[in-house]
C-alpha cells in the first residue's frame, strides 16, 4: 500500500522527509563518521567510565564525581538522568558547543573532525527541520499522555523492570504490589 500524499494526511511531515533523501546526506555522513565517545572526548566531557556515564553537556554536571549522562552504545545515543535530555552525536555536539541544532551542528561537527561534507542543500535542511519539529511535537504529546495516564493509572508509571509480578525464590520482585 502506497502512502498518501494529500494535504490532509496526518503524517505529512514524516512523508515529506522519508522520500528522496540524497545518498550524500550530511546528517548520515556525520552519524556514520563520528561516534559519541569521539565527540564526548573532543568536548572534554570526561571519559566514558565503566558504567558508560559521562558529564552532561546541558548543565553543570562536573561538581561531583558521578556523571549523570549515560551512553547507550547499541543505539549510539545518550540520555541524562538528571535533566532528561538526550539524543545522538549531533544533539550532543549542539549542546556542547552552543551551536544551533540541526544543520549548523552537522557542519560544525564536520569542520571539527575534518569531514568533507557536501554543499549545504536548503531543501534537505528544510525537510530535516520539518522532521525534527514533527518528532519534537510527537515526543511532547507522548510525555503529556504519560503524565495524564500517571494520574489515573499509577502502574503505568512504574519502571518496566518492576511492572510484573515475577517470583524469585518465592518472593515478589515488587514489594508495593498487592497480592491478588
Amino acid at each position: 500500500m502506497m502512502p498518501t500524499t494529500t494535504t490532509d494526511s496526518p503524517n505529512k511531515a514524516q512523508e515529506a522527509v522519508s522520500t528522496d533523501v540524497p545518498s550524500r546526506d550530511p546528517f548520515q555522513l556525520i552519524k556514520n563518521s563520528v561516534t559519541l565517545p569521539e565527540a564526548i572526548a573532543k568536548l572534554d566531557l570526561g571519559s566514558i567510565n565503566s558504567s558508560k556515564k559521562f558529564f552532561c553537556p546541558h548543565h553543570d554536571d562536573r561538581r561531583g564525581e558521578n556523571p549523570n549522562a549515560h551512553y547507550f552504545e547499541d543505539a549510539e545515543r545518550y540520555h541524562c538522568f538528571n535533566c532528561g535530555t538526550g539524543g545522538d552525536v549531533i544533539d550532543l555536539w549542539a549542546a556542547g558547543t552552543g551551536t544551533a541544532p540541526g544543520a549548523e551542528a552537522v557542519y560544525s561537527l564536520g569542520e571539527a573532525f575534518g569531514i568533507n561534507l557536501p554543499e549545504r542543500d536548503p531543501e534537505l535542511e528544510r525537510r530535516v527541520k520539518e522532521r525534527r519539529d514533527w518528532e519534537a511535537a510527537y515526543l511532547m504529546g507522548a510525555r503529556e499522555l504519560y503524565e495524564a495516564l500517571g494520574e489515573h493509572a499509577p502502574e503505568v508509571r512504574r519502571p518496566a523492570h518492576r511492572a510484573g509480578p515475577t517470583r524469585a525464590r518465592g518472593r515478589r520482585s515488587d514489594p508495593h504490589r498487592r497480592r491478588v
